[in-house]
C-alpha cells in the first residue's frame, strides 16, 4: 500500500491544511502506474480545486479509480469517518 494525501500537511482540522504543501501528482506517475487499484479517500467536503487537479491527473488511471461511498450514498468518504460495513465502489470520473 502506498498512501498518497491532497496535501502533505496532515490535519484532522481542516483549517490546518497548508495549501502550499500540495502534492504534486505529475511527478507521481510511475507509482500511480504500477498500483492495480487507486482508492480515493479525501471526503466529500473542502480543498474542491486540488481535487478537480488531481482528478485530471489520475483521469488515465479511470480503470483503477475505486472509492468508500457512505451510508448517505455520497463518495468519496475518508475512511476515518466510515462504519466497516460501508461499500468499495468504482469512482466514475464523469459525476
Amino acid at each position: 500500500v502506498t498512501m498518497l494525501n491532497l496535501y502533505e500537511t496532515v490535519s484532522p482540522d481542516q483549517s490546518k491544511i497548508r495549501e502550499a504543501t500540495k502534492t504534486d501528482f505529475t511527478q507521481k506517475h510511475a507509482i500511480l502506474e504500477e498500483a492495480n487499484v487507486i482508492l480515493l479517500v479525501w471526503g466529500t467536503d473542502g480543498h474542491a480545486l486540488a481535487k478537480k487537479e488531481v482528478l485530471k491527473e489520475l483521469n488515465r488511471y479511470a480503470d483503477k479509480l475505486y472509492c468508500i461511498q457512505n451510508l448517505e450514498g455520497s463518495f468519496p468518504a475518508h475512511p476515518s469517518r466510515m462504519p466497516y460495513d460501508s461499500r468499495i465502489i468504482s469512482f466514475d470520473l464523469t459525476k
